[in-house]
């Protein structure tokens, strides 16, 4: 409702090209990173033109909070993957109260890490705080080591595994899903986390709870495991 008479999506994604072509062009020897990735109207087009972009609607719509759905979740995380060895990516998510919704948090951090990678970055955004809070969260300091490969789809959860541990992603908006462990495990927690203060300290922290057999991820759920 913001766009003037006249405004069609093709004439927009074709300015655009012309637009970042001109741009990469006049400055060969900048990073030229755009903030365009959130569109499906050639966005991956456009990536190709640049040395990255954001994909500034990772998971949800920052209007409502309402989760996208398991295509555009997907949509994302394959770009992610395919692009991630040449181009820098920033996924960023963004959401009112994500410093209180720690299962959600969760679920974009493990997804996060199915596709994670020098040149891809994340950063989740609580706009209950406004666009320019500065904000950790403690997820951001979990570390499995070394990726042992892409990830991959077991009936319908995607797994990743590290040197240290594994994640395990349900992006199904209405499905429970079930996964086996095989050896016991310790599934990550994030407690606190939020805006930081004029003065530099956060807070926050991370536990951890045994789990073995078989686990159970709930719609839109993630979980991250490090290995005993």
């Amino acid at each position: 409702g913001k766009m003037p008479d006249g405004y069609a999506d093709a004439k927009w994604r074709d300015n655009r090209y012309m637009d970042l072509q001109f741009i990469k062009s006049t400055l060969p020897d900048k990073l030229v990173v755009f903030n365009g990735l959130h569109s499906d109207n050639g966005a991956e087009h456009s990536l190709t033109l640049t040395d990255g972009g954001m994909w500034e609607t990772f998971a949800f719509r920052p209007e409502d909070g309402a989760y996208y759905g398991e295509g555009k979740w997907l949509e994302a995380i394959r770009l992610a993957e395919v692009y991630g060895n040449e181009k820098y990516i920033c996924l960023v998510s963004k959401k009112a109260g994500f410093t209180e919704d720690v299962a959600t948090r969760t679920f974009v951090f493990a997804s996060y890490l199915l596709v994670s990678h020098p040149r891809v970055v994340l950063y989740i955004s609580d706009l209950s705080y406004g666009t320019k809070a500065i904000l950790y969260y403690p997820e951001y300091d979990v570390d499995l080591g070394t990726p042992l490969g892409p990830y991959s789809e077991h009936g319908g959860v995607y797994e990743r595994r590290f040197e240290k541990g594994r994640v395990l992603v349900n992006p199904s908006a209405d499905t429970a899903r079930t996964a086996s462990l095989g050896i016991p495990c310790e599934k990550v927690v994030p407690v606190g986390g939020g805006i930081v203060p004029p003065d530099g300290s956060w807070q926050g922290s991370l536990t951890t709870q045994p789990v073995s057999g078989t686990i159970t991820l709930p719609p839109i759920s993630g979980v991250v495991l490090k290995y005993r």
